[in-house]
């Protein structure tokens, strides 16, 4: 399921329902992410926030064309979880020595692991909007695969959880709290056809 042009509000649709639509949005938001420490937490994506983060550039920038519309579609896509995948931002957050910890925390996106119980790790593909390009960001695009004999463990109860394993900032294994679990559920729900 991916978001078609007609279901992005227009400017003025959006800015007379945004209190609204941003009260709903950071329940969703709080549901959907994982704090692995104080400074790295993981946000959890399906069609809703992507379209809320297309609503937000579109607001912020004033865009009311439908070139900046179709733009920022293409631009968030492929940050919605369809079929046997769940993707994630990744979030380093930092207030003070930002180039410093980025810097000790290289790779750290591709040493995020999500872990069903009775199953192996499974370790994402990461910032696939960029390709092989080799960045340090405060914020990396992650895509975990699931088979289907895990999402019917995690159907059937089995404990979801995640950790990191780089050198500069282990965690883990964490649990995921049963209401995002429920949440993430839903995700290989979603259907893929573009």
């Amino acid at each position: 399921m991916f978001i078609e042009q007609h279901e992005v509000l227009s400017l003025s649709e959006y800015s007379k329902q945004r209190n609204q639509i941003r009260k709903f949005m950071i329940q969703q938001r709080k549901t959907r992410c994982l704090s692995l420490t104080e400074n790295i937490r993981l946000a959890f994506e399906n069609k809703e926030t992507i379209k809320y983060q297309i609503q937000e550039v579109m607001y912020a920038t004033k865009s009311t064309s439908e070139a900046d519309i179709v733009h920022e579609i293409k631009t968030y896509q492929h940050l919605i979880p369809c079929g046997k995948s769940l993707k994630a931002s990744l979030f380093l957050e930092f207030d003070e020595g930002a180039e410093h910890n980025l810097n000790r925390l290289r790779d750290i996106e591709s040493t995020v692991y999500i872990q069903v119980a009775g199953f192996d790790k499974i370790w994402p593909s990461t910032n696939e909007d960029i390709g092989s390009q080799r960045i340090i960001s405060p914020v990396h695009y992650l895509n975990f695969g699931f088979s289907n004999g895990m999402i019917s463990a995690l159907k059937s109860g089995a404990k979801l959880t995640c950790g990191v394993k780089h050198h500069g900032s282990p965690v883990g294994p964490k649990e995921i709290a049963k209401n995002t679990k429920l949440a993430l559920l839903n995700d290989f729900q979603t259907d893929c056809l573009h």
